[in-house]
């Protein structure tokens, strides 16, 4: 029993934030019949969400791998701008220290917004390529990023 209120009194508008990454973006809740939505005490909100703000990649990034150091398998996330309903060319690759390139991890259009895929190093090219630090490499007309990778065993 504090003097510090914890929580939402009774009546209280509610204010909802999408959080997204490293980005947060404010919500507009519209409950059914009602102005804005209000705290109650074992009440249920049912309405319409709408961000108000645009969601989405303002660039092209490549923004993080992890786990890194890695053991297994590796998410790789990246960020491809919003260009109407046109699709963007692009392409990302692992390499080695020595520059060469060990496996193709995306080539071809998209369309703006976030994406993530996975890498993992096969038993082949761990054999072929002996490396344990990699690096991730996103290319575009207009964009060109390097992400080193850890690879522990």
């Amino acid at each position: 029993m504090t003097k510090q209120r914890d929580g939402c009194a009774d009546g209280e508008v509610l204010v909802f934030r999408l959080w997204e990454g490293g980005s947060e973006y404010p919500l507009a809740c519209r409950p059914d019949g009602a102005a804005a939505a209000r705290y109650a005490a074992n009440g249920i909100i049912a309405g319409v969400f709408s961000a108000t703000a645009t969601v989405g990649a303002a660039g092209f990034d490549l923004p993080k791998a992890y786990p890194n150091p890695f053991h297994g398998a590796v998410n790789i996330a990246f960020d491809v701008p919003s260009s109407g309903s046109q699709a963007l060319p692009l392409e990302i690759g692992v390499y080695d220290v020595k520059g060469c390139l060990v496996q193709q991890l995306a080539r071809g259009a998209y369309k703006g917004g976030h994406y993530s895929l996975s890498w993992s190093p096969s038993s082949e090219i761990r054999s072929v390529a002996g490396s344990e630090v990699y690096f991730i490499r996103m290319k575009t007309q207009n964009f060109d990023k390097q992400v080193k990778l850890v690879r522990v065993r």
